[in-house]
């Protein structure tokens, strides 16, 4: 038997005598619009170039196939808890890596390294902009926050220009604007940090 796979739905498809298709979503009365889906899958060889074959009867097979996406979906909403544990632990990090960096320099200002930058912007990037209170660093400079099509990044600009490690891409050994979190495509003006 040959069967059509879809994310919404299995069909039992058989081909007539004349070649046309009967499609069945219960294995007895004939799909609704069964001719618009047959054209829009691109015509009857793409609809039977895309079924599956098996000797299952079709009642099991779509049992089967249920099972399968709900595997599926499982491990979907598995790996996205993973991802979100894993991104909670790493804005966990950015944030304690801040805050140790704001007390071995609670005394005077922090050293205005490419290093240093990355760690505060990286702090900053975890927090909401309204909760920002920004550290003295040896020079001065201004932070902001934006949303770059849903992703948060954050922007430092210095008062004057770093000295950086060379950086054959931009051709400059100096920098004055930084960013952490922006998305390719977003922020272009400033180095990441």
């Amino acid at each position: 038997m040959k069967y059509f796979v879809s994310k919404r739905f299995v069909l039992l498809v058989k081909q007539n005598e004349d070649g046309s298709l009967f499609l069945t979503k219960d294995g007895v009365n004939s799909m609704d619009n069964a001719g618009w889906f047959i054209n829009s899958m691109g015509g009857i060889q793409s609809v039977l170039n895309r079924c599956v074959e098996s000797d299952m009867p079709f009642d099991e097979f779509r049992q089967q196939q249920e099972l399968i996406k709900a595997e599926q979906a499982k491990r979907k909403a598995e790996a996205h808890e993973r991802a979100v544990i894993d991104a909670q632990k790493r804005e966990e990090g950015y944030k304690a890596a801040f805050e140790a960096l704001k007390a071995q320099y609670a005394d005077g200002a922090i050293p205005t390294t490419y290093e240093n930058i990355g760690i505060v912007l990286r702090g900053l990037n975890a927090q909401n902009w309204g909760g920002w209170e920004l550290p003295k660093m040896t020079i001065g400079y201004r932070c902001n926050q934006y949303n770059c099509d849903g992703k948060i990044a954050s922007t430092m600009v210095l008062d004057k220009p770093i000295n950086i490690a060379y950086d054959p891409e931009t051709d400059k050994d100096m920098e004055s604007r930084f960013e952490f979190g922006a998305p390719r495509g977003h922020l272009t003006k400033y180095r990441r940090a």
